[in-house]
């Protein structure tokens, strides 16, 4: 009979392992964001999107981190990349309208 419980303290003492890591992790992932927002993480990463001198494939992941961002924030029912190509279609058609009315 001692020995279930002491195979069930050996279980609780694994548990209380697990759950002292996720509670680093969550406070590591707190501290992320915070340096992330008191560096202007936001306009820094739009700003290297924007750069025509930085590489494209970096350009371009940059954007897939916006995209994902405020798919995020604005809680829409399709995130970013589920509409990136009505999205962008829809900016080529106006683009050609714009340019046909100038």
């Amino acid at each position: 009979m001692n020995s279930r419980f002491d195979a069930l303290d050996g279980r609780f003492d694994a548990l209380d392992g697990k759950v002292s890591d996720i509670q680093e992790r969550v406070r590591e992932w707190k501290q992320g964001i915070e340096d992330f927002e008191n560096c202007n993480g936001i306009e820094e990463v739009a700003l290297l999107t924007r750069d025509k001198q930085v590489e494209e494939s970096l350009r371009l992941k940059c954007g897939e981190f916006l995209l994902l961002l405020i798919g995020h924030t604005n809680g829409r029912d399709r995130s970013p990349m589920a509409t990136i190509h009505e999205d962008l279609a829809g900016s080529s058609n106006q683009l050609t309208f714009t340019e046909k009315h100038r």
